[in-house]
């Protein structure tokens, strides 16, 4: 089985990851978006998200805040 190497940030791009969670979240609030019931659910999930982008190679921040917030993603 193939393993996944684990994506890991510095103490930078862990800090630009929360800042980003952080902004789509409110950004989703105001939009009336439900990610989840749970605010800290609803944050996982952005995380979870932004990360697979990230993985995928993206780095614009405007890109990833819309993939982590896009419609079809919403469940």
């Amino acid at each position: 089985m193939p393993m996944r190497r684990p994506l890991v940030f510095e103490r930078e791009r862990s800090a630009l990851l929360v800042m980003l969670v952080e902004h789509a979240f409110e950004k989703a609030t105001r939009r009336g978006i439900t990610l989840s019931l749970n605010d800290q659910e609803a944050r996982m999930i952005l995380v979870r998200r932004l990360i697979r982008a990230i993985e995928a190679g993206e780095t614009n921040i405007e890109t990833l805040e819309a993939l982590a917030l896009r419609p079809e993603m919403i469940h």
